[in-house]
C-alpha cells in the first residue's frame, strides 16, 4: 500500500472515505477500520525505517503506560523492538500476527489502548516504543523467554512459507533478522528440530548473509556439534561479507538492543544499532 501524507497507510484511509458515504452509515464497519487505520499508523511510526521524526506534542508518563498496559501490547512493543526494520506499515502487524500467533481481535485490542492515552501523536508513539526497552521497567528483556517465543514463531512463519501455505512476499517483508533472534536462545532441542525441517529454498538463500551467519554461530553453542546443519546454512554464506564484518553488524545489534532509550534524544541517537550496512538489503 502506498503511504500517505500524514504517515498512515492510504488503504485504511481511503476504505474509512468509502464507507462514510454509505447511507445508512455503516458504524460498526467504521469503527472497525479506523482501529484498523489506527493500527497502520503504529506499525508505521514502530518501525525502524520510519523518517517520522516528529517530538511528542506533550508530556507523557510512559513509564505508566507501559505498567498499566495490556500485556499483548507489552509483547507487540518488544516485538517491534527486537525485530524492527519493516519495509511497509503492514510489515510490523503481519510479523505480529503470524510470529506472536495473536488473533487480529487481540491485536486491535492491544494497540487501540492507545488511542485513550496517546492517541495520534506519533512523536509520542515512537518514544513509547523505546521505553519498552528499559530492562528496567521489563526485565524479560533480558531473559531468553522474549526471544524463544519469537525464534519458535519465525520458524513456524518460515515452514508455512516452505510449505507453501504462505506466499514467500511476506517472508521478503516480516522475516528480516530471524538468524539474529535464533542466536539469542540458549541451545535448545526443539528450535533445533524446527531448524532441521526446513527446506532451504531460494527466499533463503538470496540476501541471507546474516541470518545463515547468526544461525551457524548459534549451532556452535551445542555441546554435540551439529555438522550437517552448519553445512546447510553455510551455502548461502558466500557473500561479500567477511566473518568480522558480520560478527561486527550483530554485535552491534545486540547493544541496542538492550541500550535503554534516554528520554530527549534524537530519535538518530536512540535508534537501534543497525545503521550500519545492512547485508539484507545487498545482492
Amino acid at each position: 500500500m502506498r503511504q500517505g501524507a500524514d504517515g498512515a497507510s492510504e488503504g485504511p484511509q481511503q476504505l474509512l472515505k468509502w464507507l462514510k458515504e454509505i447511507r445508512p452509515r455503516p458504524q460498526g464497519m467504521i469503527e472497525l477500520w479506523d482501529d484498523y487505520r489506527f493500527m497502520f499508523l503504529c506499525g508505521e511510526v514502530w518501525s525502524s525505517d520510519s523518517k517520522s521524526q516528529d517530538l511528542p506534542r506533550q508530556s507523557y508518563n510512559y513509564s505508566e503506560i507501559l505498567v498499566q498496559a495490556p500485556k499483548k501490547l507489552i509483547r507487540i512493543l518488544l516485538t517491534c523492538r527486537i525485530c524492527g526494520r519493516f519495509s511497509w506499515a503492514g510489515g510490523s502487524l503481519l510479523t505480529i500476527h503470524l510470529v506472536l500467533n495473536l488473533a487480529w481481535a487481540d491485536i486491535r485490542e492491544a494497540i487501540c489502548y492507545l488511542r485513550q492515552v496517546i492517541g495520534e501523536d506519533q512523536g509520542g508513539l515512537r518514544e513509547l516504543l523505546n521505553y519498552a526497552s528499559d530492562p528496567t521497567l521489563f526485565p524479560e528483556l533480558r531473559s531468553p523467554s522474549i526471544f524463544m517465543e519469537l525464534a519458535s514463531g519465525y520458524l513456524r512463519f518460515l515452514k508455512s512459507i516452505y510449505d507453501h501455505k504462505l506466499p514467500s512476499s511476506f517472508g521478503w517483508h516480516s522475516c528480516r533478522k530471524w538468524g539474529r533472534v535464533v542466536r539469542s536462545c540458549p541451545p535448545d532441542h526443539r528450535l533445533l528440530r524446527g531448524l532441521r525441517e526446513l527446506e532451504l529454498g531460494d527466499f533463503f538463500m538470496h540476501e541471507r548473509h546474516q541470518d545463515s551467519h547468526d544461525i551457524v554461530q548459534w549451532l556452535k553453542t551445542f555441546p554435540e556439534p551439529q555438522i550437517d546443519l552448519m553445512a546447510r546454512f553455510d551455502q548461502p554464506l558466500a557473500g561479500p561479507f567477511g566473518f568480522d564484518e558480520l560478527e561486527e553488524w550483530w554485535n552491534r545489534w545486540r547493544e541496542g538492543i538492550f541500550l535503554p532509550w534516554v528520554p530527549g534524544q534524537s530519535h538518530e541517537t536512540n535508534a537501534l544499532a543497525d545503521d550500519g550496512v545492512n547485508p539484507d538489503s545487498l545482492s
